[in-house]
């Protein structure tokens, strides 16, 4: 039986940690010995070898890497698989009729972590007490328990979940918002996105955790951010355009919220001229806040192969993402 064309991407101007080398590739196939011995496996490092793989592949695994004219190096193309969850730039060079997979859920151990841990740091004034250590300022805030906090979270996807579960186990409260309304798991209190504005004034934290579509851009804009509690605090773990950083850097520096801290940015590296980096009560991370360094090609490499048993079973894909949409 013919075995079935597999070309791997590495991913292209990321750290080692998203690279599905040859070597990585091999250690974790072992244990999807009964799917890897069916497939015919070429790898691309961003050289001649790319397109020579990319011509025969019925299936590609890759993370960013140049993809223009993809139809064309690619014409037996069926089934892209990308170890992000955000897939817009990967988006506009699928052709119709192939199947876009992402790797979303990879991250939600990580994200429920980070955000809980950053929304007990904005709780206890920590950025608070950071900035006044930097000015040798003695500079006391009394917090209440988290406990009795309630947390609006932009988004119901598995990473949202993950935050809503550890929130609760906490005794805080939780509204999703979402495009449509309905209980989720772990998130039974989810209304719809045209309540947004509603639901503002009730966040103590407001934590940020959508893609980037034409949906949710500018979705939490000066406005939106005036109709905070100037006590609340801001995760933005998501999409940067979904927020205006500007006016948020306004409201932060007339004391007008407790915190912010941001994962992700309009533009990255942030420019050294950006006011992000001077802007009060701010926690920045380099977009690294949900990766699971250590393990992130072997949990890429789990979904793949799991998804990869239901493409050659003849099932249906999980994590299939609607062009469209972009998600």
């Amino acid at each position: 039986m013919a075995k079935l064309r597999l070309h791997i991407q590495e991913d292209e101007g990321h750290d080692e940690i998203y690279r599905i080398t040859p070597a990585a590739y091999a250690r974790e196939a072992v244990r999807f010995t009964e799917i890897a011995d069916r497939l015919d496996v070429s790898f691309g490092a961003n050289d001649e070898r790319d397109d020579i793989g990319l011509a025969t592949a019925e299936v590609l695994l890759c993370g960013y890497f140049n993809n223009k004219g993809l139809q064309t190096r690619a014409p037996k193309l069926r089934w892209v698989q990308s170890i992000f969850a955000g897939v817009d730039k990967l988006v506009p060079a699928i052709a119709p009729g192939v199947t876009l997979t992402n790797s979303s859920g990879i991250h939600a151990q990580k994200a429920g972590e980070y955000a809980l841990g950053a929304m007990l740091m904005l709780n206890s004034a920590v950025p608070h007490f950071i900035e006044a250590q930097r000015n040798k300022e003695w500079s006391q805030r009394f917090t209440p328990s988290i406990s009795r906090r309630t947390a609006v979270i932009l988004g119901a996807g598995r990473l949202a979940q993950a935050v809503a579960k550890n929130a609760a186990l906490l005794g805080m409260s939780v509204i999703g918002m979402a495009r449509t309304a309905g209980p989720r798991p772990d998130m039974p209190d989810c209304r719809g996105i045209d309540e947004l504005r509603d639901v503002l004034p009730l966040a103590d934290f407001l934590v940020m955790m959508v893609p980037n579509t034409p949906e949710t851009r500018g979705l939490i804009g000066r406005y939106e951010l005036g109709l905070l509690p100037a006590h609340a605090g801001i995760v933005s773990l998501g999409r940067a355009s979904v927020m205006d950083h500007d006016a948020l850097v306004d409201r932060l520096e007339a004391g007008e919220l407790s915190g912010a801290f941001l994962d992700v940015f309009e533009q990255e590296p942030v420019p050294a001229s950006s006011r992000l980096w001077g802007a009060p009560r701010l926690i920045m991370s380099p977009h690294c806040a949900l990766d699971d360094g250590p393990d992130y090609v072997r949990l890429s490499l789990d979904l793949f192969f799991a998804n990869m048993r239901r493409y050659l079973d003849g099932e249906s894909l999980d994590n299939v993402v609607d062009t469209g949409r972009g998600y």
